[in-house]
Order: structure tokens, then C-alpha cells, then sequence
């Protein structure tokens, strides 16, 4: 089995746009943010992290179809800390281990740490897009754009080189690309429609969110 060098991770967000653990269940480790950067931590004293003996470890998957899937199956219960749920692309960190279980019936992986490359939302919060932006300056996509469409289909380290040359083209237009503006040509809407569509993500017939 070959170790990736990037994941898809869920997490919970909460209102103030900060990512945090996804479910309520105490887990053997905790997790420390420091940024994009998300250290585990073993309350066994593991002497490495992920350790043999059990489940700690940053947990993630390869496959973007899975975790997209998976995190709108997942129920999460809402409290003052988790207000809902993203996915993120990350770079694993330090020892990578496989996990002993399947999530959404392909492998987990354990890391010693995690580093957020791009934060993928839904429709439900876009009110928190620039919060997140702020807290992690990272590039924070909409399940329905074509950067995201990009990622899901790259595989391990092409996914960060993806992201890399896609957020640059996206930042410097070039002369002969034609850039989205104005309203949604849908009658009475009045949402701007999202890069390369003259409709909206609600309006647009592609839409990969009302396919989940």
C-alpha cells in the first residue's frame, strides 16, 4: 500500500467560522490547531503519533467522492461549538499509518498532523466563506466550482499543484479568458452566478450538491 501525500478530512465548523473536531464522541487523542496545521496528540503517551497500538492519529481519506458523500450522511449534533460541516484537502504530516477500519468503505489513514490546503463548503454556509478566508487563508471553495470539480478527479500530490496553478489563473485572468459577472439569468434571481455559468449554484441543472 502506497502512503498518500494528501487526504480529504471532514470537520465541524462552528458559527465563528473555526474548524473543529466533526463528532461528539470523545476520541483517544486531541487534536491541537495551530493555524492550517492540526497536531494529534495521545492521551497514552504514545512515544510516535499515529502509534501501532491503537486508534490516534490525524484520521483522513483519499478519495474526495468518499468524504463529500460521507460528510452529508453523517449527522453531527449541533451545539455551541458545531454549527455544521466542511471538508478540507490536506497535506498529511509526519508519520502516516493506515487505520484499522474503513470509512465510507475505502481505507483511513493516521497522521502525526494535517496541513489545510482548501476548505470545500456547501450552499448552507456561505455566510461563514469569509470567516473562514480570514481564519486560515486558504482558499475556500464551493461544492459546486470548477477548482473543486478539478481536485476530486487529481490524485495524491497533484491535487496540491492543481490547486496551486488553478487559484493563480484564478487571481491573474488572462487576456483571452472571460471572467463571470453580473446577476443570474434565471428570472427573478439576483445571486451571482458561480466562474464559467450564467446561472447560480441553486439554478444550475449540474449542480453536483442536489446529486448528493
Amino acid at each position: 500500500m502506497t502512503t498518500p501525500t494528501t487526504g480529504w478530512r471532514i470537520w465541524g465548523v462552528s458559527r465563528s467560522g473555526y474548524l473543529c473536531a466533526p463528532f461528539m464522541r470523545k476520541p483517544n487523542y486531541e487534536m491541537i490547531q495551530e493555524g492550517t496545521i492540526s497536531y494529534a496528540r495521545c492521551t497514552k503517551k504514545c512515544p510516535e503519533i499515529p502509534g501501532d497500538r491503537h486508534q490516534c492519529g490525524v484520521f483522513f481519506i483519499r478519495d474526495a467522492d468518499v468524504i463529500l458523500q460521507q460528510s452529508r450522511r453523517h449527522t453531527m449534533k449541533e451545539d455551541e461549538f458545531r454549527f455544521g460541516a466542511v471538508i478540507t484537502l490536506i497535506e498529511p504530516l509526519g508519520r502516516v499509518l493506515p487505520g484499522r477500519f474503513r470509512f465510507g468503505g475505502v481505507q483511513e489513514f493516521r497522521s502525526t498532523a494535517v496541513e489545510i490546503k482548501a476548505i470545500v463548503i456547501g450552499p448552507e454556509l456561505d455566510n461563514l466563506r469569509n470567516k473562514m478566508q480570514r481564519h486560515y487563508g486558504v482558499p475556500v471553495l464551493s461544492v459546486f466550482s470548477p477548482m473543486f470539480r478539478a481536485l476530486r478527479t487529481a490524485r495524491d500530490s497533484e491535487a496540491i499543484t492543481s490547486l496551486a496553478s488553478l487559484e493563480q489563473s484564478r487571481t491573474r485572468p488572462s487576456a483571452g479568458r472571460v471572467l463571470t459577472s453580473g446577476r443570474c439569468e434565471h428570472l427573478g434571481c439576483t445571486t451571482e452566478p458561480f466562474p464559467g455559468s450564467r446561472l447560480c449554484r441553486h439554478h444550475n441543472p449540474d449542480s453536483l450538491w442536489s446529486a448528493i
